[in-house]
C-alpha cells in the first residue's frame, strides 16, 4: 500500500506538456500537492509558463525514477505520453508499478498509440493504471491494438479547453493588431505552415519509409505552389517551428522575401486565429486552427499509413496526398469559411482529467492490487 500524498508529474513532449498544463492548474486549484519533472525541451517550456520543474537527466534508470518518487512522496504519478527515443515516462511508469504507486498517463494525439507504453514493438508492458484519452475514437482504435478498455478514460483534449474563448474574444481590431505583429500587410493573405520533426519521429526507419513522405517533401511542395499563386495574391506564409526542431532547420527554406518565421512573442495559436490559411502534415494545430475557425489543409504526399489526423481522415480538414492537386485545393480555401464545433467533451477536459488524478490518489494504490 502506497502512503503518498504528492503528485509526481513527467513529460518529454511539447504536446504531452502543453496538455498537462490546464491539468497541473486544476489540481493545484482543488489543494493537490505537485512535483513536476520533465525532460527534452520540457523543462524550458514549463518555466515559460511560470512552473517550477526539475530537469530530469535522459539517462535516468528505472531505479533512479523509483528512488526520486519515493524521495518526493509520490502518491501518484502523473505522465505525458511520447516517442521521441528518450521516453522517460516509460521508466517512471515501471518504477511507480514496483513501488505500488498508482499511474496515470494523459494522450494528446491519435497516433502511434502502442509505442508510447512499449518498450519493444507490440509488447504493452509499460501500461499504467489509467490512460485519460480525447474521445471515442481513440479509445475504439486503442482497444483494438490490445489495449484494455478498462484503463482507457474518455476525457477530452485540455489543450482545446480555452479554444472557445480565443476565438470570441477575437474582434476585429484585435485581429488586425495581431496581423500587424506577425508583419502582414494590408491586403495579404497569410498562410502558416505547422512544421513537425516527422524524421526525427520516425527515427529508425525515417518517415518516407512509414507515412510515405517528410517534412521535406510537404513543405518545398507548399512554398514551390505558394509562389507560383503570388501572381494572382499577394501572399504571406509564416513557418511555424515545432519545439523540438533545431534552430537553423528552415532558414534555407525561409530564405525568400515573402517568408518568415513567426516571432517569438507570438504564439502558434494567436497565428491560427489570425491566419486565412494553415497549412501542415498532421499536426494538432491543423485540428485547433479549425476550432478557432480558420480553415487548413493537410498536405501528405504519398501518404502509405493511417492518417494520424482525425479531422482529415473524417474529411473536416482537407488532405492532399497527389502534390499535382495541391494548387487547385490551396487556390479554393482562401475565403472559405471554416467553423467546428466543439465537441462537448473538449469543454472543461482539464477538469475530468484532474477528478481522474484524484480518485487515483485518494485510491492509494495500484488498481487490482
Amino acid at each position: 500500500m502506497n502512503n503518498g500524498t504528492v503528485i509526481f508529474t513527467v513529460a518529454g513532449d511539447a504536446g504531452g506538456a502543453n496538455a498537462l498544463l490546464p491539468v497541473i492548474a486544476r489540481l493545484r486549484a482543488a489543494g493537490a500537492a505537485l512535483f513536476p519533472a520533465g525532460y527534452a525541451t520540457v523543462p524550458d517550456l514549463w518555466r515559460a509558463k511560470d512552473e517550477t520543474v526539475l530537469e530530469l537527466p535522459a539517462e535516468t534508470s528505472i531505479a533512479q525514477a523509483g528512488e526520486m518518487l519515493r524521495a518526493h512522496g509520490a502518491g501518484l504519478l502523473l505522465t505525458g505520453t511520447s516517442v521521441n527515443g528518450v521516453d522517460l515516462e516509460r521508466r517512471f511508469v515501471l518504477a511507480a508499478r514496483a513501488a505500488g504507486i498508482p499511474t496515470l498517463a494523459l494522450l494528446d494525439f491519435w497516433s502511434n498509440y502502442a509505442p508510447r507504453f512499449s518498450s519493444a514493438p507490440g509488447r504493452l508492458d509499460c501500461l499504467p493504471d489509467a490512460i485519460a484519452v480525447m474521445d471515442e475514437l481513440a479509445m475504439k482504435e486503442m482497444t483494438a491494438e490490445g489495449f484494455p478498455a478498462h484503463i482507457l478514460h474518455v476525457t477530452g483534449q485540455p489543450l482545446f479547453d480555452n479554444l472557445a474563448e480565443l476565438r470570441a474574444g477575437l474582434t476585429p481590431n484585435r485581429r488586425k493588431a495581431l496581423r500587424a505583429s506577425v508583419g502582414v500587410r494590408e491586403g495579404e493573405r497569410l498562410v502558416a505552415f505547422a512544421c513537425q520533426p516527422l524524421n526525427d519521429v520516425y527515427r529508425e526507419h525515417g518517415a518516407r519509409a512509414v507515412l510515405g513522405y517528410d517534412e521535406w517533401d510537404a513543405l518545398p511542395a507548399v512554398i514551390d505552389t505558394l509562389e507560383a499563386l503570388r501572381a494572382e495574391l499577394p501572399l504571406r506564409l509564416l513557418l511555424l517551428p515545432h519545439p523540438r526542431e533545431p534552430k537553423g532547420k528552415y532558414d534555407a527554406a525561409a530564405a525568400r522575401s515573402w517568408i518568415a518565421f513567426a516571432p517569438s512573442f507570438t504564439s502558434s495559436r494567436e497565428v491560427a486565429l489570425v491566419a486565412d490559411l494553415m497549412v501542415g502534415m498532421n499536426s494538432m494545430l491543423l485540428m485547433e486552427s479549425v476550432l478557432l475557425g480558420t480553415p487548413a489543409l493537410s498536405v501528405q504526399p504519398n501518404l502509405r499509413a493511417r492518417d494520424a489526423l482525425p479531422m482529415s481522415r473524417n474529411g473536416v480538414i482537407p488532405r492532399v496526398e497527389r502534390l499535382k492537386e495541391l494548387p487547385g485545393v490551396l487556390r479554393g480555401l482562401f475565403g472559405t469559411p471554416a467553423g467546428q464545433a466543439l465537441a462537448a467533451q473538449h469543454v472543461s477536459a482539464a477538469g475530468r482529467v484532474a477528478e481522474l488524478a484524484l480518485r487515483l490518489l485518494n485510491q492509494g494504490a495500484v488498481s487490482g492490487a
